[in-house]
């Protein structure tokens, strides 16, 4: 027998749910995305950061390059993107990120990657209809090889407070 819900609680318990869980998809689907379509081993000519140049850091790099462009260029806009706007976000990180691709997976990467732009918007929309202040944080100093670490996905945060621990990654230099 299903349980009843209980009368008095809110439904921004559900919303808030819904969130994190499209913040957590998100990262998810670009961890797969990097593992997936992107090598580790061969070097791509003039890297664009060091970060990416370094086999054993480029997958981290990658990760924290699409997580960055879509969160700061799609899930953080006040207004949401059109298709077309999405489209061309999407086409300009997957030109960015060509020279480290495995050259197997022909178009299947470019729509994997617009499929992710497009989560992004998904959340943008949960977020801009939501009656509290969500935003990410941390991207900071922990960048690249300063420390040793590569922050892959920021915190999730709701009106200043953490409710999804940023994920960092770190990168072994000896």
């Amino acid at each position: 027998m299903p349980q009843r819900i209980p009368i008095g609680l809110s439904a921004e318990f559900t919303e808030d749910g819904a969130i994190v869980d499209r913040a957590s998809y998100l990262n998810n689907r670009i961890f797969q995305h990097a593992e997936y379509y992107y090598h580790r081993d061969s070097s791509a000519g003039q890297p664009q950061t060091p970060e990416l140049h370094d086999r054993r850091s480029r997958h981290a790099a990658i990760r924290q390059e699409l997580a960055r462009r879509i969160i700061e260029s799609v899930t953080l806009s006040q207004v949401p993107r059109s298709d077309a706007e999405i489209m061309t976000l999407s086409s300009q990180a997957s030109g960015y990120l060509a020279p480290y691709a495995k050259p197997s997976t022909g178009g299947a990467r470019e729509d994997h990657l617009l499929a992710l732009f497009r989560i992004g918007a998904e959340l943008q929309e949960l977020i801009s209809s939501h009656p509290s202040d969500w935003g990410f944080d941390g991207w900071n100093s922990a960048r690249g090889f300063v420390i040793g670490f590569i922050v892959v996905f920021p915190a999730l945060l709701k009106d200043g407070e953490e409710v999804m621990r940023r994920e960092t990654i770190r990168v072994r230099l000896n």
